[in-house]
């Protein structure tokens, strides 16, 4: 494997951050996935097609707009479930993704990011994406994929 030019933090740091990046992809996917076999509860517009090119944002406000227009209650509750996850979720991967690479005080090579309104501007604030950032945000993540997962439709009930 060839290795990159450039200095990187250890291994440790470098996978907790490829994990978080990995876990939104996972969830925009379930979703994304999940929209084939429930087709016919959605309106056009709600379809992989219009939604596999968009940003996670994007999508979770799409999934929070179909919920409101659902009338089956553990899709509603579901697509409302997942549109909030996945707005939290993209807020973290997009921190980590968004930061900028530095050096510490204890000379580690951490991620800094410069936080950001609701307008996406610089606020003027910044902060360390540090190794308790880090936990902190996998605790999170861990919390909202159990919420996900708890009113996820069943294959069962709801079938390709």
């Amino acid at each position: 494997m060839t290795n990159l030019r450039i200095s990187l933090p250890e291994p440790e740091y470098l996978e907790q951050i490829g994990e978080i990046a990995y876990a939104a992809s996972s969830l925009e996917w379930t979703l994304l996935g999940d929209i084939t076999r429930m087709k016919n509860h959605f309106g056009s517009d709600f379809s992989l097609e219009n939604l596999e090119g968009q940003t996670a944002g994007i999508i979770a406000r799409m999934a929070l707009e179909e919920a409101e227009k659902i009338n089956d209650g553990q899709i509603k509750r579901y697509l409302h479930t997942i549109g909030k996850a996945l707005k939290e979720v993209a807020d973290i991967r997009n921190d980590v993704l968004h930061a900028r690479p530095a050096t510490d005080a204890e000379q580690k090579q951490r991620l800094y990011r410069a936080e950001v309104g609701s307008d996406r501007k610089p606020t003027g604030k910044r902060f360390w994406i540090d190794d308790d950032w880090l936990e902190q945000k996998r605790c999170v993540l861990n919390e909202v994929l159990d919420t996900v997962n708890q009113v996820r439709p069943s294959f069962k009930d709801y079938p390709a």
